[in-house]
């Protein structure tokens, strides 16, 4: 059977297809950390039912205020130069600024993208309460080739490892704050120790 890319209506196999794999995605962010293992599987679960050619996932480093790449798969391609940021740093600002998904064509972007061998990207941003926290730019070589449905479910995917990914944080620096505390608890212990003495 094949299936007309512009027709929105799917077959009913692939979206239990999607939903099974929003599922996997959920088991596999909740039980561990997005590192680099944990996001490559992810990402390669998603292949799996949403062919791509190249993903990238970015990070927002906080302190340096600027995306950097925690994991790529495919040809390697950098979206700075697709779109022609030609910086980083500007890279960042445009990445920082997209609220929501992004469908970016060879076409629309008037051949900006013709002989990388990327005919689509989706860069759909990572945030947490409106608040950026990373990015996933997704590239096919086919042009036009993201559609609405796909949008959406990369939407819900990006939120689940938004969530792991801020959960993440926070567990870290519980573990640094239980840390201190040991650490003035035991100083405290040996201060009382040195006054009975």
């Amino acid at each position: 059977m094949v299936i007309n890319k512009a027709d929105s209506n799917e077959p009913v196999s692939r979206f239990w297809s999607k939903l099974n794999l929003l599922s996997d995605v959920i088991n596999i962010m909740s039980g561990n950390p997005p590192v680099k293992e944990t996001l490559l599987k992810v990402m390669e679960r998603i292949n799996e039912v949403i062919p791509f050619t190249s993903a990238i996932v970015y990070f927002l480093d906080i302190n340096e205020v600027k995306y950097k790449k925690e994991i790529a798969i495919g040809p390697e391609f950098e979206p700075a130069e697709l779109l022609k940021t030609n910086s980083s740093e500007r890279f960042s600002a445009w990445a920082i600024g997209i609220q929501n998904p992004l469908i970016l064509s060879n076409e629309g972007l008037n051949n900006r993208l013709a002989g990388s061998g990327i005919g689509s990207l989706l860069a759909v941003p990572l945030r947490i309460e409106n608040r950026p926290i990373g990015l996933i730019c997704i590239t096919h070589s086919e042009t036009e080739y993201f559609r609405d449905h796909d949008v959406k479910l990369f939407s819900m995917l990006a939120h689940q490892i938004a969530i792991s990914r801020e959960r993440s944080i926070y567990r870290l620096e519980l573990e640094d704050r239980n840390r201190e505390l040991e650490k003035a608890q035991k100083m405290l212990e040996l201060t009382k120790e040195r006054l009975i003495n």
